[in-house]
This record gives structure tokens, sequence and C-alpha cells, in this order.
């Protein structure tokens, strides 16, 4: 039903349609995502540390903010590098590559959907606080007493 598309667990649940044998397509559907989520684990490990490590970049809200994007971005890149070890074995002809079980693909959705979801609404809240301070004005001290909710938000809409 078009309901169960929407859920984290609809390819838990649902059979892969790939045939008793799997053909080239298949295979590079499977590989072709390790390569872009290893370069999007590269790059926010990259801002991550670049964030963490510098006193000056730390004491950035902007900086802070594309911080705590880069960590829901670096979760869902790994779930997705991972996709094959986390999912049970479905009875096609990939099932050599899938070593997981329902319970590590639904903990894979869960991290899945906490983190596009997160990185949603802290895109939004980096944006609010470049309008909050260019259109309106409000200074660094105004915006940190604020910041706090950009983190709750973006977690509680996560996980709802």
């Amino acid at each position: 039903s078009h309901a169960d598309f929407h859920s984290p667990y609809y390819v838990c649940r649902n059979k892969i349609t790939m045939g008793p044998n799997a053909n080239t397509m298949d295979i590079i559907t499977m590989i072709a995502p390790k390569f872009t989520s290893g370069a999007s684990i590269l790059g926010s490990s990259m801002i991550i540390s670049q964030v963490m490590r510098s006193k000056k970049n730390r004491e950035n809200i902007t900086q802070r903010l594309i911080c705590f994007a880069s960590i829901f971005d670096l979760l869902v890149s790994t779930s997705w590098f991972l996709t094959n070890l986390m999912m049970p074995k479905f009875g096609s002809s990939l099932d050599r590559y899938y070593i997981g079980n329902m319970t590590s693909c639904r903990v894979q959705g869960f991290i899945i959907q906490l983190s596009l979801a997160g990185m949603m609404c802290n895109s939004v809240f980096i944006s609010f606080n470049h309008l909050l301070g260019m259109k309106y004005n409000w200074r660094d001290f105004k915006l940190r007493k604020i910041e706090p909710w950009y983190y709750v938000t973006s977690l509680v809409l996560g996980l709802t």
C-alpha cells in the first residue's frame, strides 16, 4: 500500500525484486551508493574535524550548526554505505551480500529517518539564523540564546 512505502521498514518487510539471477544492473545498483556515501562520509568527517579542532570555528554559531548537520550526514551516509550489511536475506540472488537481520534493518531505517529529518531541520535553522542576523540585525549574543532550540528541535523532529 502507499502508506507502507513511506514506512522506514518498507525495505525490510518486502522482497527485493532481483529474481534468481542477479544481472549487472542489480550489482551496480548495490555498489554505486558505496562511492557516493563514501565521499559524503569523508566530506562530513572533514567538516566535523575542522570545526571541532578550531576554537575560532567552535565559537561561530554557523560553524556549529554546519557541524551538527555534518554529524547527521555522517550517520545517514554510514547507514547507506553499510546498506547490504544491515539487510536480511530475502531469497534473492544477492543474498550472499546481505548479512543483517530484521533488527539491524530497522535500526538502519531509524538512523536514516532521524538523520534525514535532522539534516532538513538544521538547513532551515541555518537559513533562519542568517535571516535573523542579516535582515533583522540580531547580534551573536542574541542568536546564542535561541541556538539550543535549533538542536533540540532537530532531534525531536527527527525522532517523530
